[in-house]
């Protein structure tokens, strides 16, 4: 049934639907692609084990992750990972990095 501009209503509800999703879409991707890593990219929709290495040296586990800017992430349940199970204190509520210090990124360090 069309209303009195010639148009079937529920077309446009449609329309208006995929107008959405396409735009949902090409947000998620974007961000996708500031972060430049499938590691880190997976890292921000699947909670598991993750680690990093920053140009300073340090190497940091952490769980998810949750992007800020082009510039900066946040990574969730974080830790110092030194490869000798010292006791650093854990960052529980999370620390940010900055995206252009990170050297490398990995998936399950130590295996799934």
């Amino acid at each position: 049934m069309n209303n009195e501009n010639g148009q079937n209503p529920q077309s446009k509800e449609d329309a208006a639907l995929k107008s959405m999703m396409d735009d949902l879409r090409e947000t998620e991707t974007k961000d996708l692609l500031i972060v430049g890593s499938k590691a880190l990219s997976k890292s921000l929709c699947d909670p598991f084990d993750y680690s990093i290495r920053l140009t300073t040296g340090e190497k940091i586990r952490y769980e998810s992750a949750t992007i800020i800017s082009s510039d900066w992430i946040h990574l969730e349940n974080a830790k110092i990972d030194d490869g000798f199970q010292n006791d650093y204190p854990p960052f529980p509520r999370g620390i940010d990095v900055r995206i252009s210090h990170i050297v490398w990124a990995k998936d399950a360090p130590y295996g799934s």
